[in-house]
């Protein structure tokens, strides 16, 4: 589901599946992600496979459907609810994270600098 994307070191219980859509259902290739997303939930749902977790790009209409939707369709059919992560290659390509990573690094070295710095100095100096 998703982007298609099997990481080959998920167990043999893991399952993935294909969902057959054409580009004029959807309209673009985000929309026909989610489109694709929801077929095979349907069908998923409709089984006997209990699913435990799924694990997605950052995809915000699935994550949404995730949070809200799917909740209430595993209540209605009587199944567990299902863990929503992110897979980690996605999040790593984050720009918003890779920048916030670099400037947390800025200031937790400038703290450092500015509380041992005197120190530091001293330390040289002599």
């Amino acid at each position: 589901m998703g982007d298609g994307w099997a990481h080959p070191l998920h167990c043999l219980h893991n399952t993935s599946c294909s969902i057959a859509l054409q580009a004029n259902q959807a309209g673009s290739s985000s929309a026909m992600e989610f489109i694709g997303h929801q077929k095979a939930f349907a069908f998923l749902l409709g089984t006997a496979m209990i699913i435990k977790a799924f694990i997605s790009d950052r995809h915000s209409q699935i994550a949404k459907w995730m949070r809200v939707e799917c909740p209430k369709k595993c209540k209605e059919l009587g199944k567990p609810l299902i863990d929503h992560f992110f897979d980690l290659w996605h999040i790593g390509k984050s720009k918003l994270l890779n920048k916030n990573l670099h400037l947390s690094i800025l200031i937790i070295t400038s703290n450092i600098i500015q509380h041992y710095g005197s120190n530091m100095k001293k330390h040289i100096l002599t």
